[in-house]
């Protein structure tokens, strides 16, 4: 049987979208099976998006929602913004629908891309969506910002819940936590604009390679106090938002 924790999670997201208060058979067997309530459900709702979660992709979680406001403090019309590692596509479409941005998502995960062009119809925003290894089959420009929030887990082992329903390579970065960040930021000066920004999701593995390699980077707590987000202006000392 389905733990009473469980079944008041499920009940719990139900009431937040107003949906009815019961739980059924087959999502009784859901739970009991190790679905993640929001699988069960069906999508997640955040920053005015509905971000459906059909396919094996990376569920949003609240700490991203907190990077998508900070990007909001700054981003303008008709910024050039890309989204890489995007997943569902929440931070683009998110972004997209705040303000009329030129807005890339990429991901190299095929049901990533899926997802993302389903939810970016659904949600009736015009993304340009690319399938690419981080920059390699990104159209060389300069951007205003570059967002991502990629793999950056050590190889640990995790909740069943997570591991089951959610992509390895959307969850652990290899060699190192740091790695994808070390990838990005080797590139960075092709592909960014004078004063662009560049805004990451990280976790406390990686604080020290940002304050090592990248000292003009700003790093940041989430609302529980763990360190969660790292970003930097180029061309700009420390410049923190207010």
């Amino acid at each position: 049987m389905a733990t009473t924790k469980r079944k008041l999670e499920l009940l719990k997201e139900k009431q937040r979208y107003n949906l009815p208060l019961e739980i059924t058979k087959l999502e009784n067997l859901k739970l009991e099976l190790g679905y993640p309530v929001q699988k069960i459900i069906g999508f997640i709702e955040m920053e005015n998006v509905r971000i459906f979660l059909d396919q094996k992709v990376f569920i949003p979680r609240y700490e991203t929602q907190e990077l998508i406001l900070r990007v909001k403090k700054i981003i303008k019309k008709g910024d050039l913004v890309l989204d890489l590692c995007c997943g569902s596509g929440f931070i683009g479409i998110a972004l997209a629908k705040f303000i009329d941005a030129k807005l890339t998502l990429s991901d190299i995960n095929d049901d990533a891309i899926l997802q993302t062009k389903l939810n970016a119809k659904y949600n009736n925003v015009k993304l340009n969506i690319i399938k690419s290894d981080l920059f390699k089959n990104i159209k060389k420009q300069k951007f205003n910002i570059i967002v991502s929030n990629p793999p950056y887990l050590k190889v640990e082992k995790l909740d069943n819940s997570v591991l089951d329903f959610e992509p390895k390579n959307a969850l652990f970065s290899e060699p190192e936590s740091f790695s994808f960040y070390e990838k990005i930021m080797k590139n960075i000066n092709n592909f960014l604009a004078e004063n662009g920004w560049v805004f990451f999701e990280i976790d406390y593995q990686s604080v020290n390679f940002f304050k090592k390699n990248y000292p003009n980077f700003i790093i940041e707590n989430d609302i529980n106090g763990k360190p969660r987000f790292a970003y930097w202006q180029k061309n700009s000392k420390k410049t923190k938002i207010s």
